[in-house]
């Protein structure tokens, strides 16, 4: 049995027929000459967030939609895919291009997540929804009464939003000023204004929407303190 099968059917006794399919979700864009897995990354994406959605509605139907939303974020980003491809040590098998060898491509937290997305959604074509909700069902079994226990507070983003506009202040507006890369990691500037605010708030970040959230809680800081 080919090594990525293997993997496949020790973490979820699933098997897929479709070699080319198979060898695609596991292949980063960095890999020339071949099929990557940017679009199955794209449909798993997709099918990842419909599952955690319905089970979030399921589980706790008091939730509301702004709950609902920011218990999403909390289980679906690229943090807690990265861990979660760390624990089934996905590391070993997802193929990378030199450069990406070089600059530790294997761990990266953006190559896990968007592999093990391009993976859910390799299941999902091959073998279908229900198939596919399985897998995610495992994948976030503990995770998710663990969120539902400790609810994130508001994204700061959203935050900073409503308190501008129950002050009939317009919308923030978040610029990057600047981004660096030392070959291993890149790292984002970002500051967000208000029309009509003389503060303004920045903060820094590995993720551009990471940074983009930073900023916004340090402007919400500064405003709302006495």
């Amino acid at each position: 049995m080919d090594a990525k099968a293997g993997w496949l059917w020790q973490h979820f006794k699933i098997k897929l027929n479709r070699v080319e399919l198979l060898q695609q979700a596991f292949t980063h864009r960095s890999v020339s000459g071949v099929t990557h897995n940017e679009r199955l990354e794209f449909l798993g994406d997709a099918v990842l967030g419909l599952v955690i959605a319905q089970q979030l509605y399921e589980a706790v139907p008091a939730l509301t939609e702004g709950e609902m939303s920011r218990a999403r974020s909390a289980l679906v980003n690229a943090e807690t895919l990265a861990a979660i491809g760390h624990a089934l040590k996905l590391p070993e098998q997802i193929e990378v291009g030199l450069g990406e060898v070089r600059n530790g491509g294997y761990s990266r937290t953006s190559v896990l997540a968007d592999a093990l997305e391009a993976i859910i959604g390799a299941i999902y074509l091959e073998l279908g929804l229900a198939a596919a909700t399985q897998v995610i069902e495992q994948l976030f079994a503990a995770r998710l009464p663990q969120v539902l226990a400790h609810l994130p507070d508001k994204d700061p983003k959203s935050a900073l939003q409503e308190w501008c506009q129950a002050r009939g202040l317009g919308l923030p507006c978040y610029t990057q000023i600047d981004m660096t890369d030392d070959g291993q990691q890149k790292r984002f500037t970002v500051r967000v204004e208000v029309v009509g605010l003389m503060e303004s708030g920045v903060g820094e970040g590995t993720a551009l929407k990471r940074a983009e959230r930073v900023a916004a809680q340090n402007l919400l800081r500064r405003l709302e303190s006495p």
